[in-house]
């Protein structure tokens, strides 16, 4: 749990932003966060 917080907080706002597009999906920003940890992983 400790080590996903400090992902969430080391991937930059923006980074998940770019992910959004790639996707093409209407995903609220929550979720792409988390899917930006899965994506990290």
């Amino acid at each position: 749990m400790r080590a996903q917080k400090l992902n969430c907080t080391s991937v930059p706002p923006f980074d998940y932003s770019s992910i959004t597009p790639s996707l093409s999906h209407p995903i609220p920003k929550r979720k792409i966060a988390d899917y930006s940890i899965l994506t990290a992983v």
